[in-house]
């Protein structure tokens, strides 16, 4: 019988991603967009390529470094979205959003 891919918490994966059946990806994993995942990736690593090679993450990717990491555009137009300038920004954003 077909079995689907076991995706742990906080995974980020990329669009055109492929991974195959039974697959596990471990938690806080990022697979990087048109990835092709054919093996279990561990926990805190980063997938890349056709077939996707796995490299472990930084040791000091913790939760709030991963948010910052990954905060989407899309999450800034939330029609509830707090004031911008109050927004806990990633400095390696050269600017914030909005300005000039």
């Amino acid at each position: 019988t077909p079995q689907g891919a076991t995706i742990e918490d906080d995974v980020m994966i990329g669009g055109g991603c492929t991974i195959m059946a039974g697959i596990k990806i471990g938690e806080r994993s990022f697979i990087a967009a048109g990835a092709v995942v054919t093996k279990d990736v561990p926990s805190r690593s980063f997938v890349l390529g056709v077939p996707g090679r796995i490299s472990p993450l930084p040791a000091n990717l913790d939760r709030p470094t991963h948010r910052k990491l990954t905060i989407q555009p899309l999450d800034l137009w939330h029609p509830r979205a707090p004031d911008l300038d109050a927004l806990d920004w990633p400095p390696h954003w050269g600017r914030k959003f909005g300005e000039s």
